[in-house]
Formats: C-alpha cells, structure tokens, sequence
C-alpha cells in the first residue's frame, strides 16, 4: 500500500502496482537491475556436506575462543593485581588501637 490511509489515491494506486506485478513486469525489471536478484525468492533448503566437519573447517573459531580466553585470564590478573596494589596503602595508614579504657563510676 502506498499513500496515506484512507486516501482516495490510494485504491488506484494500489490496483495499477497490483498490474504491474501480476504482468511479471516487476521481476523483469528487478532481473534487469539486479542479476542476482531471485536469489532470495528461491533460496537453497538443502545443504549437503561431503565431508565430515574437523579441526580444519574450525580452526578460525577455535583461535578466536582461545584469543579471548587468553584475554579473559589477562583481565581477571590484573584486576586482582590493581585491588591488591591499590587497597595495601589504605590499610598501612590507619592506625588500629587495641587497647580500650572504660571508667566506671
């Protein structure tokens, strides 16, 4: 539907494009401008593989899960590293007194 709602356009509009389309005009244009462009109308359903799946077809992924586990661990050290060098000041400055004195009347 092209136009507004309720235009009065719109039913004529409507039935002209319908005429287009129902002609095969507007597949041969789309064939004409674009060659590939039925590929999407009629997609493969069926994918055969000939071959069984090995580390070879996935090696990428596995690099990629490996990289990232790396950086995973590099993250996860530096965090324990930066709250064991930040937070080691702040308890050398306070002074802690253990001895209490309490007056009794």
């Amino acid at each position: 539907m092209i136009g507004q709602k309720d235009s009065p356009l719109t039913p004529a509009i409507n039935a002209r494009l319908q005429k287009v389309v129902e002609s095969g005009l507007y597949n041969y244009w789309m064939s004409k401008q674009i060659p590939n462009s039925t590929a999407c109308i009629h997609p493969v359903t069926k994918v055969t593989l000939k071959e069984p799946i090995g580390i070879d077809n996935i090696w990428g992924v596995a690099v990629i899960w490996g990289f990232g586990m790396v950086l995973a661990s590099l993250v996860l050290i530096l965090e324990i590293l930066h709250e064991k060098f930040h937070n080691a000041g702040k308890f050398q400055d306070r002074k802690v007194s253990t001895t209490h004195t309490i007056e009794l009347e």
